[in-house]
């Protein structure tokens, strides 16, 4: 007896089969933003920029100590990633450590003068401060950096309200 002959299709309807399988398998990854960085911190744990997306996502759910470690962890590993010293300013400031969020928004400007989101944090921070000379100098520079931005607008308003209630002007 002659063995029968393999159907042209099968061999890619294998592959294609595999494929679809490895697909829905690493599809599992995909279900939340949480799962993904986690995946992707374990493949490459030496990288800040996996410890802060995987921070953000943390940030974005709530749980604000997991981002913490998660920020902390990519400054360790890249002293100067601005975004890394900007987010874990973000968390310290919400968690009352304005002092150490305040050094963070320093460093961060100092490696990245135009970075307008830590420009505007600054601002913010003077300002809860009553340091209304430095708060000003700072919502004019995030005018000047990204005038069309969300924090544009409400930079302007917290000018007009500097500017209004100081008895200088």
């Amino acid at each position: 007896m002659f063995p029968m002959p393999v159907p042209r299709l099968f061999i890619p309807a294998m592959i294609l089969a595999v494929f679809c399988v490895l697909t829905i398998t690493r599809s599992s990854i995909y279900q939340d933003e949480i799962t993904l960085w986690l995946d992707t911190v374990a493949k490459s744990p030496a990288k800040a920029r996996t410890h802060n997306g995987l921070g953000d996502a943390f940030q974005k759910a709530g749980r604000f100590d997991d981002a913490r470690t998660q920020f902390e962890q990519a400054v360790e590993i890249d002293p100067n990633y601005t975004d890394a010293l900007f987010n874990l300013s973000v968390i310290y400031n919400t968690q009352g450590r304005s002092g150490e969020a305040l050094q963070l928004l320093e460093r961060a400007l100092a490696l990245d003068p135009s970075h307008h989101l830590a420009r505007f944090s600054l601002a913010m921070l003077y300002y809860d401060r009553g340091s209304m000379a430095e708060a000003e100098q700072e919502y004019e520079l995030v005018l000047r950096l990204a005038p069309f931005s969300g924090e544009a607008d409400f930079a302007r308003q917290m000018l007009n309200r500097i500017r209004t209630a100081s008895p200088s002007r």
